[in-house]
């Protein structure tokens, strides 16, 4: 699983784009969850991805990350939370995020 590009740099007030790559793992048909938990003033659209992924496969998402108008300047770790087949993992996977204005 990534973010692809990893590091997004958006303006406060704007969105970005970025792409989540979900990756199969083993045999058979794997069922992921991925959460994005961004801090306050950045959302990430959709919050959560769910699919289902060939053992040997490989399927991406779009994600649009928004950062608010007041959001101050800085870099932020939108982290990833992921759940693999009903068991979740946690936080394993992040996203970089810099805000500028």
């Amino acid at each position: 699983m990534r973010a692809e590009p990893y590091r997004v740099s958006v303006r406060a007030g704007e969105s970005a784009s970025a792409t989540l790559h979900l990756r199969g793992f083993g045999p058979g048909i794997q069922h992921q969850r991925v959460e994005a938990h961004p801090p306050g003033g950045l959302v990430v659209e959709p919050p959560t991805v769910v699919a289902d992924v060939p053992g040997d496969g490989r399927r991406a998402f779009p994600l649009t990350v928004r950062a608010a108008a007041d959001a101050p300047a800085g870099v932020r770790i939108v982290p990833l939370d992921i759940t693999l087949n009903g068991r979740r993992l946690g936080e394993w996977f992040d996203l970089i995020v810099e805000v500028t204005r």
